[in-house]
């Protein structure tokens, strides 16, 4: 069976604008993110979703409603947010850049990438590897966050039938890109994928 997943990162928000770090915490979109994501939408029109999946922060509600997508099913789970920055939540990446920590290594108080990771996993075994029966349902979209989509990209990339560069992977994520996945799933497992699509943004035109 075989399942084909969209991820698409929010729009612009005005703390995206200003370099601070949203984590939990939230931050309306600006008319640039407002735009970006119709256009979003525009370029995934022709695409039958049978199921969308969002995290319940503002900013990813905002960026899904701009996009004018819509199915009848459509789920919000918090394990779909961004990550946890807890005490540094709020202040501006340049100041938590400063602290001397690697994009691997976090400050005691921060959610890790093998928390985010595992929160994603258990999604995924939820609501993508238990449906995958279905051929009605093998199409979903996913609205999250940057951090998020970049969990994504790094689990779904491990079955990868060509070997993805981990320079990719870590490459800077835009608002509003698109990554697409492709993923064989047999008797509840993950089997190989192909990453169609990698954080892409050549959509957004005169934004």
């Amino acid at each position: 069976m075989k399942m084909y997943i969209y991820v698409v990162r929010h729009g612009q928000t005005y703390s995206n604008v200003h370099g601070i770090l949203q984590g939990h915490e939230d931050s309306p979109l600006t008319p640039v993110g407002r735009s970006s994501s119709t256009q979003t939408g525009n370029a995934l029109r022709h695409i039958k979703f049978h199921k969308i999946f969002s995290s319940d922060s503002g900013r990813v509600t905002e960026t899904l409603r701009h996009t004018g997508i819509a199915c009848e099913k459509n789920y919000i789970d918090e394990r779909l947010r961004e990550r946890n920055w807890g005490p540094y939540t709020g202040i501006p990446w340049r100041q938590y850049k400063q602290l001397g920590y690697s994009t691997d290594e976090n400050p005691p108080g921060v959610e890790t990438n093998e928390e985010m990771t595992k929160r994603w996993i258990k999604f995924m075994e939820e609501y993508i590897i238990s449906k995958s029966e279905d051929p009605s349902e093998n199409t979903v979209l996913i609205v999250t966050h940057g951090g998020m989509v970049r969990v994504i990209a790094n689990h779904l990339a491990s079955f990868a039938e060509r070997p993805v560069a981990s320079s990719h992977i870590k490459s800077s994520i835009g608002n509003n890109c698109i990554s697409m996945f492709e993923v064989d799933i047999k008797q509840n497992n993950i089997g190989r994928c192909k990453i169609h699509l990698l954080y892409d943004c050549k959509h957004l035109r005169n934004v």
